[in-house]
């Protein structure tokens, strides 16, 4: 009779123990932008030629992520990507990208 007493007790003082709430930070995952860091099947690889092909005219981000119907905040760090990479070339006032090679 004692043990299943002894059972209850112990039911009750580990449902009664409050969980303290966590309080850690989600970790944050920074994009890769250094091009020898980009895996060969990174969605950036896949992507990277339709970018390419769409930045044979120079053209600014904006229009680029329209035209590829693609967030710009990620259109930016594949730019950037391609731009350390040497394929794509930044242009200046105003902002525009162009593959290299092109105009």
């Amino acid at each position: 009779i004692a043990a299943p007493q002894q059972a209850k007790e112990l039911l009750i003082t580990e449902s009664s123990e409050q969980q303290e709430p966590n309080t850690q930070e989600p970790a944050v995952i920074e994009p890769v932008i250094n091009p020898t860091c980009a895996p060969k099947h990174s969605v950036y690889a896949a992507v990277l030629p339709v970018l390419l092909e769409h930045l044979r005219q120079p053209i600014c981000a904006n229009d680029l992520a329209n035209a590829i119907e693609v967030n710009k905040g990620q259109l930016n760090i594949w730019l950037k990507i391609a731009v350390a990479d040497g394929v794509v070339k930044k242009h200046k006032n105003p902002v525009r990208y162009s593959a290299k090679g092109g105009n």
